[in-house]
């Protein structure tokens, strides 16, 4: 079983009382478990047939019944964890079984020592396994009156948003941006509130306690790590995208996930197809199957389900029948798909691309045990993760300081697609706070970590493509030759392009005392202007500064410049180059290029700061960053560059790129 081995403890019950995976395993498993067995009894005490048939499926209720009872005992009673049987599951069996041999081999082979990752994986593979033997109970949901009470129980929520999602369905199109983003934000907080309803933490509902939970009232978030404005930025760039939902609960957030995926392919311009990834098993109580999807969905279109005593109005359900009459449209023409027949039973086989789900693996393994799902994910513009648990196996559930960033504790995956987790907190394990976040919640919740109140959204979209290279359009036509030895900072400006259709590159050469208003005005139509600062080393720099301030001059009078780039000697001194980027620039700017203009990553943010926020120098216009992440010190760190990244996004500025360039301060060659 493939491992990355993060530098922090892993969450287990061993760490005791403090932690949830003791109460876990100490209380809910057990309650989880025996909550089977009712279900069960009761099914066997509805069996009054005499038929064969129906007695052998009574006796094999009770060898269930009898299965389940010694599986909570082996729980109580920190036994060892026994291997997984071969059923005709999905070919996971040896992969839980090597995990046990690594695990014996450290002598954390047991209920309380097991990695709790691990250990709820195994719970959940080995209850599935007992019903997986049998004839009658093969294909047996043993959650589905829990998630179908529960989702029945909905009525109230799933009418509000239906009622909202029509009439933005009725004022379409919407083009103005504020809106949409207004409206997209909304969304996702919409799909986020869903997450609340997770059946194998609240173990006991009652059908008040589901309404509150659903409320329009809880959209008020305690929102720790808020990268809605992020997912805003990363979303708005694309035009007939793809996303991909990575499924958490079944019923009403289920619900949720559609209503999102509703308004990205109905109402926006972004995303034209979205792909559903369901469990192959029951698990995790209420996570959805491919079974689940369609009761979502014959659930809705059925009239009668949601009671009389629902408090439902005929507006409620008119506009709860026009929101499942366009999803199952949806779903017949492929802009909603499941990552599996909508059919499969349990005991079929999905392949890679679903089993990797139910594997006990954190999805740091899911490059090296998943290859193809990942070649899969990869085609998406967007991979949101739902949840709880996903987070969990986001970052391994460890111990992680609250502090640590997203991308180190993704381990393997950084980098490999585009994500967007939303969860409520149920778990341990939490990164990516700001320093003192921790603290503060703490004094106002000691349970805050795990009482589904506290909400973080990540968007990491750090892909090598967006990380490492420069912005389409840029690279070509931004390709300029090195200056000859000799030629100095007063004798150059470049232009890139004009307003016609041609990308050709110009050279001016302009004596040093040219009013340069005058000189430059022929170029009236000029959209795109690269200076390149030669040493310094031979020049006055007050003389220098003097020339760039008259530049500066006339790119603020000339309001069409929208590209800026900025090329400078690694020798020019390093104060005279954070003075030129914190310096005012032209006021409908839209792309700045540092490239190659070495500075400390520090430098980058001060700039933003005093750009941005302090001085109101840079233009609210301003979108597009490209950033050279080195410095005569070497290379910025992973984390700097992030941080660099995450105070742009700050400021609105959208799109941020971090290309390397080896060797650009020497030679003639060109770049």
């Amino acid at each position: 079983m493939p491992h990355w081995v993060p530098p922090v403890p892993l969450c287990s019950a061993s760490q005791g009382e403090k932690s949830f995976a003791y109460e876990s395993t100490v209380k809910r498993w057990p309650i989880i478990l025996t909550g089977v067995v009712d279900e069960l009894a009761k099914l066997n005490g509805e069996n009054q047939s005499s038929t064969d048939e129906d007695k052998a499926r009574l006796a094999e209720g009770k060898q269930l019944i009898q299965d389940i009872s010694g599986l909570i005992y082996e729980l109580r009673h920190d036994r060892v964890l026994s291997p997984i049987q071969a059923t005709g599951l999905p070919d996971d069996t040896q992969i839980y079984n090597d995990e046990l041999a690594e695990l014996a081999k450290k002598g954390e082979d047991k209920w309380f020592s097991a990695p709790w990752l691990f250990a709820e994986c195994y719970l959940y593979r080995r209850l599935r396994g007992m019903f997986a033997v049998t004839k009658y109970w093969s294909h047996f949901d043993v959650f589905a009156t829990q998630k179908l009470n529960a989702w029945r129980s909905s009525a109230a929520g799933a009418a509000a948003l239906a009622k909202s999602l029509e009439k933005l369905v009725a004022d379409a199109p919407q083009t103005e941006q504020d809106k949409l983003k207004l409206d997209l934000i909304g969304m996702l907080e919409v799909d986020l509130w869903g997450n609340a309803t997770d059946l194998s933490l609240l173990t006991s509902l009652t059908h008040e306690q589901i309404q509150q939970l659903q409320s329009v009232e809880r959209g008020q978030h305690f929102v720790l790590r808020n990268d809605f404005e992020r997912a805003w930025q990363h979303i708005s760039q694309l035009k007939d995208g793809r996303v991909d939902i990575v499924l958490d609960n079944s019923g009403f957030e289920l619900y949720t996930d559609l209503v999102l995926a509703d308004w990205l392919v109905t109402l926006s311009p972004f995303v034209s197809e979205v792909v559903f990834h369901p469990k192959l098993l029951p698990w995790f109580v209420s996570d959805v199957q491919p079974h689940d999807f369609s009761i979502m969905l014959d659930t809705l279109a059925d009239p009668s389900f949601f009671p009389a005593d629902s408090g439902l109005t005929e507006e409620d359900r008119s506009a709860l029948h026009s929101l499942v009459k366009r999803w199952k449209s949806y779903v017949a023409d492929g802009k909603f798909k499941l990552s599996v027949p909508m059919d499969l039973k349990m005991g079929d086989k999905g392949g890679e691309l679903a089993d990797f789900w139910t594997y006990p693996n954190a999805f740091s393994d899911l490059p090296a045990v998943a290859p193809q799902l990942l070649t899969e994910l990869q085609k998406s513009n967007l991979v949101i993760f739902k949840g709880d648990l996903n987070y969990r196996k986001l970052v391994s559930d460890a111990w992680w300081p609250t502090t640590a960033s997203f991308d180190e504790a993704l381990g393997p995956l950084r980098g490999q697609i585009d994500i967007l987790s939303l969860r409520t907190c149920k778990a341990d394990t939490v990164v990516g706070l700001p320093e003192g976040t921790e603290e503060r919640v703490e004094k106002e919740d000691p349970k805050w970590r795990v009482n589904g109140k506290p909400e973080l959204v990540d968007l990491r979209a750090t892909t090598a493509k967006a990380e490492h290279a420069l912005p389409a359009g840029i690279v070509p036509p931004f390709r300029l030759r090195r200056l000859e030895v000799g030629h100095q900072l007063q004798n150059h400006i470049f232009r890139i392009g004009t307003s016609t259709s041609q990308e050709t590159l110009q050279r001016l050469t302009v004596p040093f005392d040219t009013d340069l208003s005058v000189e430059l005005e022929p170029f009236h139509n000029l959209r795109h202007l690269c200076l390149e600062f030669s040493s310094y080393r031979e020049h006055n720099l007050g003389e220098c500064h003097e020339w760039l301030e008259r530049i500066k001059a006339f790119m603020k009078a000339d309001s069409r410049i929208s590209t800026l780039a900025f090329s400078h000697a690694r020798d020019s001194p390093r104060s005279n180059r954070i003075r030129t980027v914190r310096s005012a620039l032209p006021r409908n700017l839209e792309t700045l290029i540092l490239y190659p203009w070495p500075m400390l990553a520090e430098d980058a943010l001060k700039c933003i700061e005093v750009g941005m926020s302090q001085q109101n120098l840079w233009p609210s216009s301003l979108r597009k960053i490209v950033w050279t992440p080195e410095s005569t010190d070497g290379s910025w760190t992973e984390e700097e560059i992030q941080l660099v990244r995450d105070k742009c996004l700050e400021h609105g500025i959208a799109d941020v790129y971090f290309p390397r360039f080896p060797d650009w301060c020497t030679g003639d060659e060109d770049y």
